[in-house]
């Protein structure tokens, strides 16, 4: 019959669908007429919908199940990365997480086809596409660069010019950009701190290798380091003149996107 039809949930969901049934019932002519007056209850339709509420409650072998809690992982969720195009980022990478991350956020793309590269050393001109990357490609305009080896229909020329006129890359020389000279740890984290204002920061690098750090890059790896930003490697290291990897890089943007989205109040 009608209460056959109620599903199990809250009190306030069974009375709703009890009175629809009631009302429907009545129009139907099926129904007792004492328990409702002009479609609603009487005494005796109120005792009728307690009846029927607790006919459909659940029972201590019907529990209601808990709530999912906002930690849980949803079991029926699809895997979001089902899409991730890159064929040599093997999942149980350290560095798979930052190269999904830099990649669905426009930071960084592949270096052809389903390939990322992250063994591949980054090189100035890549170093200049991302942060333009991060900037959302502002216009460039009317903006020029003195450098006579970043032809005009570069793919990376845009960047290079933007990245010039921000202070945030410099040429070899008064001349030449050389973009594609291979960047180092140490530069990689310079040109970052270029990239917003270079801040002030105090304190004492905790690198074993700190002495080996270019005073031109002491104060960015400072700053690199107390934000989080570099981690160094699991002795100690920070390695500043090593060349910085496509997957180094792509944690290192990670860490940096996220550090200034928190410092906006948006992430």
């Amino acid at each position: 019959e009608h209460g056959s039809n109620f599903s199990k949930g809250t009190i306030v969901g069974v009375i709703t669908d009890l009175v629809v049934c009631m009302k429907e019932a009545l129009s139907e002519g099926n129904f007792v007429h004492n328990i409702l007056v002009d479609c609603h209850p009487t005494e005796a339709g109120h005792q009728y919908m307690t009846d029927q509420i607790i006919k459909v409650l659940p029972t201590v072998d019907d529990p209601i199940p808990d709530p999912v809690k906002p930690d849980d992982p949803d079991p029926v969720k699809p895997d979001e990365k089902d899409d991730f195009p890159f064929t040599d980022v093997p999942k149980n990478i350290w560095y798979y997480d930052d190269v999904d991350y830099v990649w669905r956020n426009g930071v960084m793309q592949g270096t052809g086809g389903t390939l990322f590269a992250p063994e591949e050393n980054t090189t100035r001109s890549q170093f200049a596409m991302v942060m333009y990357n991060l900037a959302a490609k502002p216009a460039v305009g009317s903006l020029t660069c003195p450098f006579t080896d970043v032809p005009a229909d570069a793919w990376y020329r845009d960047a290079v010019v933007w990245c010039y006129n921000a202070g945030i890359v410099k040429g070899t020389s008064d001349t030449t950009f050389e973009p594609d000279v291979k960047i180092s740890r140490e530069q990689m984290v310079t040109m970052l701190h270029r990239g917003i204002g270079s801040p002030a920061v105090t304190g004492t690098l905790s690198f074993k290798d700190s002495g080996s750090i270019s005073d031109f890059a002491k104060d960015a790896v400072l700053w690199s380091e107390k934000n989080g930003i570099i981690i160094g490697t699991d002795e100690g290291y920070f390695k500043p003149q090593d060349s910085a990897t496509r997957g180094q890089l792509a944690a290192v943007l990670h860490r940096f996107r996220e550090m200034r989205l928190a410092q906006m109040g948006l992430s």
